[in-house]
Formats: structure tokens, C-alpha cells, sequence
């Protein structure tokens, strides 16, 4: 009798661990979204459609309009432009390489490539800020401030934020191909 009662109360021991060990352990992205594998790939995608369209952007209200301010005749002004405007054009396209290896990490659960990204982002962004700040005390008719950063910095700081909780949770061996089914997570679709 007293061994069926040790064997019960093992197997309810078991049942307990094993009820605990199938919670998800994992973060969700800000308190309730979704996991952070999946944070790090849609973040990483808008980020790829944020540097596209920045280019477009900055290139129809900051540069065209800067350069059809400036004289036929000051061709330093319209380098320096040119100048900058290449300079936008490689910062977007590294960060479109960077996310892109950021989607790939996330997919294969390769802390890797995410760290790539990760430690890219706020350098890219510094860059592009010093040049496009520089710019706006050099040229005359390019306007771009402070509050022009504001957007940027804080879609940085999140996008940082969630590919460093991913790679913590890897790095935990909380987030792996073994237990994602356990630690998926999505507010619109799973």
C-alpha cells in the first residue's frame, strides 16, 4: 500500500514538472503580441519596406527639393547632395541586407544572424542621422531636425529590444525548433 502511494505521488510529481516545463517560457513582444521568433521576422520585414520607402521619401522631400533650390551654377551644393543622397542609398540597402539576414536567423533559429543585425541597426542609424544632420546645417534648403529622428529612434530601440530578447531566449534554450510549438505565440495568425 505505501508503495502504490510513493509511485501515485511520483507520477503526480511527474505530471506537475511536466505541466510546468509545456508553459510557454518565453517573452511575448511588448506584454501581449506574439513570440519573439516571430517579433524579429515581421519587425525585420517592415524594416526592409521602412528602408525602401525612406529612400523614396528622403529622395522626393528632402533631395529633389533641396537640389531644385540650389543655383545652376553652385555644382558643389548639387554634389554634396548627390553625395548624400548615395550615402542614404547604401545605409538603406545595408539595412536591407541586414533584416534580411534577421528574417533568415529567425526563421532558422540562427542567434547569428540576428546578432549581425542587431549590432548594425543603431550604427545605421547613427550614420544616417550624422549625415543627414550635417547636411541640414550645410545646404541650404534641406530641411531635416530633431523631430525628424524621433520616429526612427524609437522604431530602432524597439526592433534592438525584441532581437536581443530573441537571441536571450536561444541562448536560454527557451526558443529553439525543439519548443517553438510550445513558445508560439501570435495575436492575429497562428
Amino acid at each position: 500500500a505505501e508503495s502504490n502511494q510513493l509511485d501515485e505521488s511520483l507520477e503526480e510529481e511527474e505530471e506537475h514538472n511536466t505541466s510546468i516545463t509545456d508553459k510557454k517560457q518565453g517573452r511575448s513582444c511588448f506584454g501581449c503580441f506574439c513570440d519573439m521568433r516571430r517579433a524579429v521576422i515581421i519587425l525585420s520585414a517592415l524594416g526592409i519596406l521602412v528602408a525602401i520607402v525612406s529612400v523614396v521619401i528622403n529622395y522626393f522631400l528632402l533631395f529633389e527639393p533641396a537640389r531644385d533650390e540650389v543655383l545652376d551654377n553652385d555644382s558643389d551644393t548639387k554634389q554634396q547632395l548627390d553625395d548624400l543622397f548615395a550615402i542614404s542609398m547604401v545605409v538603406a540597402g545595408l539595412s536591407v541586407v541586414g533584416f534580411s539576414l534577421s528574417i533568415i536567423g529567425g526563421v532558422k533559429f540562427n542567434q547569428v544572424l540576428v546578432i549581425v543585425n542587431t549590432i548594425y541597426m543603431p550604427i545605421g542609424f547613427a550614420v544616417n542621422q550624422v549625415f543627414l544632420s550635417s547636411a541640414a546645417s550645410d545646404i541650404e534648403g534641406f530641411d531635416y531636425g530633431s523631430s525628424n529622428m524621433i520616429g526612427p529612434l524609437i522604431g530602432i530601440v524597439m526592433a534592438v529590444f525584441v532581437h536581443v530578447s530573441f537571441v536571450k531566449e536561444i541562448r536560454d534554450g527557451i526558443m529553439s525548433e525543439k519548443n517553438y510549438e510550445r513558445e508560439k505565440q501570435s495575436c492575429c495568425c497562428v
